[in-house]
């Protein structure tokens, strides 16, 4: 993926979100999201903040590389995917928001990550809470 705007388009497609979906969370417009998609035009920083709260890589999207960092913990991201999956299944409800996941997972990634690092207990009330937004409509 060479440009920024190619680099884009793969990010929304990899959360699983049509233009007008992400155009919506970005707080844009469709037309506005494919002509950033084409090059036509060039997001603002708000923008892009939106999108990385979405779970957007916007390091990659700017620069090509992910932002994973040294100290990212790939053991503490499987841990959290698989928390959220196991909440799912044993909820045997249907996600209003499957796109989330990914994000949402994420999140719980941080909340294990800062209790690592504070030698602390994960709260499950917490992890629950991001969870249940998965679900929410």
């Amino acid at each position: 993926m060479d440009t920024f705007f190619q680099r884009l388009k793969s990010e929304r497609q990899k959360l699983g979100l049509n233009q007008p979906d992400f155009a919506g969370k970005c707080g844009v417009t469709k037309l506005t999201q494919s002509n950033y998609e084409t090059g036509k035009r060039k997001p603002d920083v708000e923008y892009l903040a939106l999108a990385q709260m979405i779970g957007c890589d916007t390091q990659f999207v700017i620069t090509g590389k992910r932002s994973f960092t040294a100290d990212f913990d790939f053991h503490l991201q499987e841990k959290a995917i698989d928390l959220v999956a196991k909440y799912v299944h044993r909820s045997g409800r249907k996600l209003a928001h499957p796109e989330m996941f990914y994000p949402v997972a994420m999140e719980i990634y941080q909340i294990f990550k800062q209790a690592k690092e504070e030698n602390k207990e994960v709260d499950p009330v917490e992890l629950g809470a991001k969870v249940i937004s998965l679900f929410a409509a």
